[in-house]
């Protein structure tokens, strides 16, 4: 089967793509799972804030489809009993050694990139972290 990536339709209405809108819409929705993409050929766009009003028109259709990928984050609560001294340590200590300058605890939190920044129990985690309860 040949099909050829993306899929290019040439608009036959000459009055402007607001006049043929329903068309554009029913092609994307029927060649875009198909063909991955569309491109269309032979309607004016007149400037930057048309196009941007061109794509709006598309804009949450698409949005809903897409779907951020799950991920796992692990959450590393650290207290220093002692002082990091040193040119190396004036970001951190390095993976594996904070367990040798004081408390240490660790959580993986669930989520996907947007939903772990903004989860409101990520500073509960970290206070049970640090008043070493288990999460």
């Amino acid at each position: 089967m040949d099909i050829a990536l993306p899929l290019q339709v040439m608009m036959e209405n000459t009055a402007g793509w607001r006049n043929d809108l329903e068309n554009m819409h029913r092609v994307v929705e029927e060649g875009l799972h198909k063909h991955g993409g569309i491109l269309f050929r032979g309607f004016d766009i007149l400037g930057e804030s048309e196009f941007q009003a061109f794509a709006k028109t598309f804009g949450f259709p698409l949005l809903r489809e897409h779907k951020l990928q799950p991920v796992r984050a692990s959450l590393h609560v650290f207290w220093s009993s002692k002082t990091l001294q040193g040119s190396r340590y004036q970001k951190a200590a390095l993976k594996g050694e904070w367990d040798l300058y004081g408390q240490i605890q660790e959580t993986t939190i669930e989520g996907d990139h947007e939903s772990i920044v903004r989860d409101r129990c990520v500073a509960s985690h970290i206070l049970n972290l640090m008043e070493g309860e288990k999460v």
